[in-house]
């Protein structure tokens, strides 16, 4: 038979094991009080779950580590390329609208070559006449310029330099120029390609109606 030392103990553990078992799970403290040492510890012991357990964890049981394990390349989204601060900056958008001839008389010039390219007027204002090509590419403006005077064909010593020259390609290089003739063009003496007529339009702007021999022989 267990005498009364002996039942003293195990009646005590039994006490504390009845109390902890009692514990509420959401217990209210009122205010200005909190809970003792031995009633937080219960908590602690019975919300504890088995994973946050004191046993260590090894990396692959992390939730992250397995959602990474099973990530590819081709799973991350896609991100749009950084521009670093050395990056020299993007360029602005360029669009080249028309060449500009210098003329005593815009409106003269400019119906000239709109009967030579088969183009339309634009703009018609004093000083300043533009044509539109047909394409709707790079067209042509004529500006106003009292002193204004014809380059030099061939150029020559002492002769006004011409700086600048239009290149138009023609299917037939004959027909073409005969039609610029009859719009007001004459052609220069001076020859130097057979694929090519150096015409001079009626204020002696030089211009090359020129034929590309491979597509002409295709």
């Amino acid at each position: 038979m267990m005498n009364a030392l002996t039942a003293i103990p195990i009646a005590v553990r039994a006490t504390r094991a009845l109390a902890r078992s009692a514990l509420p799970d959401s217990p209210v403290v009122p205010d200005g009080h909190s809970w003792p040492r031995r009633w937080t510890a219960a908590r602690r012991h019975r919300t504890t779950p088995a994973s946050q357990s004191d046993s260590p964890t090894s990396p692959s049981d992390s939730p992250a580590s397995q959602s990474d394990s099973h990530a590819s390349p081709s799973d991350s989204p896609a991100t749009a390329p950084q521009r670093s601060a050395g990056d020299p900056p993007s360029p602005p958008r360029f669009t080249l609208t028309a060449v500009v001839l210098d003329t005593r008389d815009p409106a003269a010039l400019a119906r000239f070559y709109a009967r030579l390219l088969g183009w339309e007027l634009a703009t018609e204002k004093p000083g300043w006449v533009t044509l539109r090509a047909r394409d709707g590419s790079t067209g042509m403006s004529f500006q106003a310029e009292p002193l204004y005077e014809p380059p030099a064909w061939p150029a020559r010593p002492g002769g006004r330099l011409m700086m600048a020259h239009l290149d138009i390609e023609v299917d037939d290089l004959e027909a073409a120029r005969a039609h610029a003739v009859a719009c007001g063009a004459t052609t220069a003496d001076f020859q130097p390609q057979d694929q090519v007529r150096v015409c001079l339009d009626p204020d002696g702007h030089p211009f090359c109606l020129w034929l590309d021999l491979g597509r002409a022989s295709a």
